[in-house]
């Protein structure tokens, strides 16, 4: 996603979390409560899914060839072995 999609798709996001967030407080009986909560969680494992997706891409389309790219990939394995 180029940057306009990516503020599309957030400001879609943060529409549909409001929607759903005033229509759990709104809703009566336990049940609806219980629907809608299964469409928020459903609306964030969207939101996970396609972030993990732009991470995929991003490091799809790394180039691994420029030496200063190669050197900061290098040190963050380091720092995730060390736990930094």
């Amino acid at each position: 996603m180029n940057t306009i999609q990516k503020q599309v798709y957030e400001s879609a996001f943060n529409y549909l979390g409001h929607t759903f967030k005033e229509a759990f407080e709104n809703a009566k009986t336990k049940e609806r409560k219980i629907e809608i909560l299964n469409y928020i969680k459903c609306l964030n494992q969207m939101y996970m899914y396609t972030n993990y997706i732009e991470v995929e891409n991003l490091k799809f389309n790394y180039e691994p060839n420029n030496p200063s790219q190669l050197r900061r990939l290098e040190q963050s394995r380091f720092a995730s072995q060390d736990g930094r």
